[in-house]
């Protein structure tokens, strides 16, 4: 539990400072929409992975409630800073009225898929919803295999990134070691060259002494 709530600790601080990054450009910047599509997918694959997080653990633990709530105040600021970049602002669209109609067109889209309706005839020509089971469970089993998919390639990268690093350290320690091991050479050929050259000066003062020594 302890490693996947870091994993998706770590996910969300990348998430909030591409965000910063993204709502800090300027004005006239052309690829709006492609980063507005990059950043959906983000935050898309983040609430999935954090929902089958929180799924695994009923009690829904502190840390994993705050994890939700900060990831929700990031998608209310990444959408009413795309709002005001989308719309201009003499067609400015309340932000509240947008997300209301935004989430209850979502909302349309998954009873469509997960429902059934038909006329009960007889009597006021009332919609009787009957919900298909096994579709529901499939589609439940697709998204959790998912996101299990998608949580191992995050932990391979993980992996992948901590061997870098551990392979970069050797090597770094390695190249230290041997410039030590260099200096060290020189530093004893030089304390010989010099204990060398000493021990000459002495041995020719010696014989000069002696040469030039009265006879006594």
């Amino acid at each position: 539990m302890t490693k996947r709530y870091a994993v998706i600790q770590k996910k969300l601080e990348e998430l909030e400072s591409e965000l910063n990054d993204v709502v800090n450009l300027p004005t006239e910047t052309t690829s709006h929409q492609l980063l507005s599509e990059n950043i959906n997918q983000k935050f898309s694959f983040l609430r999935n992975l954090l929902a089958a997080e929180i799924e695994s653990h009923p009690s829904k633990p502190h840390h994993l409630h705050h994890m939700d709530q900060r990831l929700t105040e990031l998608e209310t600021e990444f959408h009413e800073w795309d709002n005001f970049r989308t719309f201009s602002p003499t067609n400015h669209i309340d932000t509240a009225s947008t997300c209301s109609c935004t989430e209850s067109c979502l909302n349309d889209d998954g009873d469509e898929d997960i429902t059934d309706m038909s006329v009960v005839g007889g009597g006021g020509g009332e919609l009787t919803v009957y919900e298909n089971p096994e579709f529901v469970f499939e589609d439940e089993n697709e998204k959790k295999e998912e996101v299990e998919t998608s949580f191992e390639k995050v932990q391979l990268e993980d992996i992948e990134g901590k061997k870098e690093c551990s392979s970069g350290g050797k090597l770094d320690g390695f190249m230290i070691w041997l410039i030590v091991m260099f200096a060290l050479g020189f530093l004893f050929v030089v304390m010989a060259w010099v204990k060398y050259d000493c021990c000459s000066c002495c041995y020719k003062e010696e014989i000069e002494m002696e040469y030039f020594l009265p006879p006594t």
